[in-house]
């Protein structure tokens, strides 16, 4: 039983770590190398002894007034339960009650610090669970404050419950991988350390719909079953991959596997208990309390982080709720027989929910407004930003804990790391542009520091890990970002010693690559020419997480063959890629000329997201939103059915469970289908309308002086007095209502007021300044009067102005819910006196995410996979394997290296006019070509792909190969038919579809 131990506190122990910590402070050096030194020696919670361990606590302001008198209201609360928990037995969401022994500890203060060394205590292992731990605060007149670990690396009951004490360097000296470490590596270099190896081509991998489990030991167990396979082809001395299913080989031939965020994520927000969903108190005691414990059923795509756990695992995707459970996946792959597999980190430190704060709020001082989540204080945090707060990157303890989350989770033995969101690294906002300042020094921390792996023994070694940084600067600064960002940032600021390189998510790989519009191809050339030309230091290549999402939102549902002249490309997709929406989707993100392209012959490391090789849906979806959901269920929902879901797959019975209860038994109750434009909008159309008149900060301000044909709300600059005019003195009943409503927001939450001032001010100055129209024109006209209320001291009537404009159809539940268009398309049963009431809008919101979730797991599409398709994307990557040089970049002569693409026509108009320099790019194809060969010149590779276009009834390779010599074929896509194996430049391929490819090679004599 685990409370047989009685855990109490050593203070001899503590007064040495507390010496200890004292000599640290004063030894010299910066307050950063200083906080590095503590956070890493002394912070969080780790094993000392036998059932002894040591607890450090960061407590800002604790030597300061009025902290510096409340020592003893800081405890350290333990909590042991009375019988083993046993988690793996329990299935997600379900609930027990048990006891647990509670231990209430003092702590010794040193500056800002809390320490306690304490004996007697029960420490987590494999094989039992050890005692959970926060620190409370009791102030003299107040709520206790639960203080909880930043640093913890275990969270069974996740973010909100207090952390499990764990005995991690343990765990990571026995682990089963250690050969691995010493023979895989790049370059071992003159200080002792090795280089892993280059990312390679990675397979990224969301945990909780790779398997129908949803767990990684679920996961771990899916490789172990391959990894039995290959063993068993090669002691057969079979192909390593032989007798693979279409759905087995999606897995394989990977040099890296990189899983979305497997950090513990925000959770419910409506949840009240302060211990969150999974651990309520219910009876709480002054040594026995009684906890209602849930296995943790989060559901996030994964980068809704709160910061704090960031080196634990989410317990949502844990069948134990453990950290040994994630080291086993580690292990599985790098023991992977033939071809260890590496594992990435996908590091998200560069923003986080506003749940962070209020997980990590410190007590130094009252927030400015307490009952808002958004403004809890928390010394870790900032001001708010897109995503929730930005971090205090700025406070040298805040940057050593961050760093130490980020150090001890590489050392789980990841080889490689994708830093996420360069760009959201805010030091500052530059006062003048309003434009981010990123903490670029805070990055080259992340990139620089160096993995540690002990044996059991005491031996080490150090590592220097493959690192990668997405980053989309100048976004979101520059409006024109799509064209002004380079890809370079990281690649040329953070110079590694012995001439290594960071490498950066290139342009190929980014959110915006949806490869599904109309001419996708033809007008991307210069990136993919950029790629051929300096591509060796970017992450490349086809699908992740971003794209497929965004694929929905910036695509448009209209076919290219309705393009007229005078149109935008980007008003219409590709109609060549499939028969429908969902088919052309899935084709565009798997499409086999791009995958010839990246794999066969672009340099770079490609990326491929295995939904995407599954050609599963695939959405940003959580079931955590309370406040928002509904908001973000209407921005997303409509697009993903209507470019992933069609009639056949909803109609299937294990489809949208949660919405059919709400009955909507069919597609078309929920989008309008396509062929039914004289159709009204559907139940999503109507709440994607409903989203699209919600104003940001630009059109919030544009609503005041913008043309009413466009954003504006008011014809000139009288009506816009008018209406200000009637704001200061409302004349009717109504009127006052409303202008009441409108100071109750604004003096709920002042802080964002003075920001839409502040904001708005810089926006009518920009604007004014690069102004073309006449000073008469009504649009100058409305700018200079709202100049003027600043001018005469009016700014609250501006600020009147503004949030009138802002809750002209503002997001709000309850008037969407009275809409007549919504309800109208409303199921009866959801109607309550002829509206929809807020619970149930929410209550569709949670169930259109379960049920959108449900639809991406992979094990629902395992025996629909083409296998030609499937053999296809492995012969590829088997080839790129074979060929590392290709990764590098091309030397500059093009007799050895060349890439090009040719505008074909195909159905296009010929006017006759043979010297005009006006062509028909619309009626054409678009082909890329090229060769390439190997740095030692004994081989040469050639790619021909139709990239986009109508079928092209014939293909002369005279026209593209650089020579009359004969070519071994090494990949054709499926539909080409049965090649030869080997061709010349007299093959003639026929009924060349859009996104087929074929790949060659031939033998050189090698230079002497």
């Amino acid at each position: 039983m685990l409370t047989t131990l009685s855990p109490s506190l050593n203070e001899t122990l503590t007064h040495q770590y507390v010496q200890r910590l004292q000599q640290l402070e004063t030894q010299g050096g910066s307050d950063f190398s200083t906080a590095r030194h503590i956070a890493r020696n002394l912070l969080g919670s780790r094993k000392i002894g036998e059932n002894q361990a040591l607890f450090g606590f960061w407590i800002p302001g604790l030597q300061q007034a009025p902290l510096n008198s409340q020592h003893p209201n800081f405890r350290l609360e333990l909590f042991m339960p009375a019988q083993p928990l046993n988690l793996e037995q329990w299935p997600k969401g379900s609930c027990a009650e048990r006891s647990f022994t509670k231990i209430s500890l003092p702590m010794q203060a040193c500056g800002d610090y809390l320490l306690a060394a304490v004996d007697h205590l029960p420490i987590g292992s494999p094989q039992q669970e050890g005692a959970f731990y926060w620190v409370q605060y009791t102030p003299p007149n107040g709520t206790p404050l639960i203080l909880r670990d930043p640093l913890a690396q275990s969270l069974p009951f996740g973010v909100y419950a207090p952390a499990e004490v764990y005995d991690m360097a343990a765990l990571l000296k026995n682990r089963t991988d250690l050969e691995y470490f010493k023979t895989h590596y790049r370059d071992c270099y003159e200080d002792g350390t090795m280089r892993a190896k280059d990312i390679g081509i990675t397979l990224e991998i969301h945990p909780e719909t790779a398997t129908q489990e949803g767990t990684l030991a679920a996961l771990t167990e899916h490789y172990q079953a391959l990894a039995e396979k290959i063993r068993n082809n090669l002691a057969q001395g079979n192909d390593p991959y032989a007798g693979f299913t279409a759905a087995e080989q999606n897995w394989v031939a990977f040099d890296t596997v990189e899983l979305t965020p497997e950090v513990p994520p925000v959770e419910r927000e409506s949840e009240s208990s302060p211990s969150g969903e999974f651990f309520k108190i219910t009876a709480p005691g002054e040594n026995t309390i009684t906890v209602t414990l849930k296995k943790p059923d989060i559901s996030n795509w994964g980068y809704d982080t709160p910061i704090i756990g960031t080196g634990a695992v989410n317990p949502s995707i844990l069948r134990s709720g453990r950290p040994h459970e994630f080291l086993a996946l580690v292990e599985t792959l790098h023991n992977m027989p033939h071809r260890p597999i590496q594992i990435s980190l996908d590091a998200v430190l560069g923003h986080a929910d506003f749940q962070g704060a209020k997980l990590l709020e410190t007590p130094e001082q009252p927030a400015v407004l307490p009952n808002q989540l958004k403004y809890v204080h928390s010394a870790y945090f900032r001001g708010a930003n897109m995503y929730g707060r930005d971090l205090n990157y700025g406070h040298a303890v805040v940057r050593a804990i961050l760093l130490e989350m980020y150090r001890r989770k590489i050392n789980f033995g990841f080889d490689c790391v994708r830093v996420d969101g360069g760009q959201d690294f805010v030091k500052t906002i530059d006062p003048v542009t309003d434009f981010r300042v990123q903490d670029d020094d805070f990055i080259r921390e992340m990139v620089t520091q160096k993995q540690e792996i002990t044996d059991a023994e005491g031996n080490s070694l150090t590592r220097r890990l493959d690192m990668n940084v997405e980053d989309g600067r100048p976004w979101p600064n520059d409006m024109n970002w799509l064209y002004n960002a380079t890809y370079t940032e990281h690649i040329l600021k953070h110079a590694l010693p012995d001439n290594d390189r960071v490498k950066q998510w290139g342009s190929l790989i980014f959110a915006h690559n949806v490869h599904g519009k109309f001419k996708w191809f033809q007008n991307k050339w210069d990136r993919f020419k950029d790629t051929f030309k300096d591509g060796q230091d970017w992450i490349t290549g086809h699908s992740n997480h971003d794209n497929a999402r965004y694929y929905y939102r910036l695509v448009s549902p209209k076919p290219g063959r309705l393009f007229q002249s005078g149109h935008h490309f980007d008003d219409f997709y590709n109609d060549q890629l499939g028969p429908d929406l969902p088919a052309a989707a899935h084709t565009a993100l798997d499409n086999p000329a791009l995958s010839a392209l990246v794999l066969g012959f672009l340099p770079g490391s490609p990326m491929f997201f295995v939904n995407a090789l599954f050609r599963t849906p695939w959405l940003f979806f959580r079931n955590t939103d309370d406040r928002y959901g509904v908001k973000v269920v209407a921005d997303e929902g409509s697009r993903f059915l209507t470019w992933y879901v069609n009639e056949d797959l909803y109609n299937q019975p294990e489809s949208f469970k949660p919405l059919k209860a709400l009955g909507f038994q069919r597609l078309s109750q929920l989008i309008q289908l396509l062929g039914q434009d004289h159709a009204k909008p559907a139940f999503m159309d109507v709440l994607f309308n409903l989203h699209e008149t919600i104003k940001t900060d630009p059109t919030m301000v544009l609503y005041l002086f913008d043309d009413p044909a466009e954003l504006g709300g008011f014809v000139d600059v009288e009506a816009l007095k008018n209406h200000a005019h009637a704001l200061r003195h409302p004349a009717s009943a109504e009127a006052k209502a409303w202008v009441e409503t409108l100071q109750g927001a604004l003096a709920q939450d002042p802080i964002e007021a003075d920001r839409k001032l502040s904001f708005t001010a810089k926006f009518i100055t920009r604007t004014l300044a690069h102004q073309t129209e006449a000073p008469e024109s009504l649009i100058t006209q409305k700018l200079l009067y709202l100049q003027s209320l600043y001018e005469q001291n009016q700014t609250d009537l501006l600020a009147l102005l503004l949030e009138d404009a802002a809750q002209r159809n503002g997001y709000d539940i309850s008037a969407w819910g009275q809409h007549p268009e919504l309800v109208a398309v409303t199921p009866a049963e959801l109607l309550t006196n002829g509206v929809i009431p807020p619970p149930t809008l929410k209550a569709f919101a949670m169930a259109f995410m379960e049920g959108a979730k449900e639809l991406c797991l992979l094990s629902r599409y395992s025996d629909q996979q083409d296998s030609a398709q499937t053999a296809f994307n492995l012969a590829l990557r088997r080839f790129r394997q074979e060929n590392t040089w290709l990764a590098k970049n091309p030397v500059n002569d093009l007799t050895l290296d060349f890439f090009n693409r040719k505008i074909l026509p195909n159905g296009a108009k010929n006017t006759g006019a043979f010297f005009s320099d006006q062509g028909d790019v619309v009626n054409a194809n678009t082909l890329y070509y090229g060769w390439r060969t190997s740095p030692d010149q004994s081989k040469q590779v050639f790619l021909l792909a139709n990239m986009e276009g109508k079928p092209l009834a014939r293909l002369a390779l005279a026209d593209f190969l650089p020579n009359t010599e004969t070519w071994q074929v090494i990949a054709s896509s499926p539909g080409l038919g049965e090649l030869p194996e080997s061709i010349n430049h007299e093959f003639v391929l026929e009924n060349v579809r859009n996104g087929q490819a074929i790949l060659l090679e031939r033998s050189l004599n090698p230079a002497p």
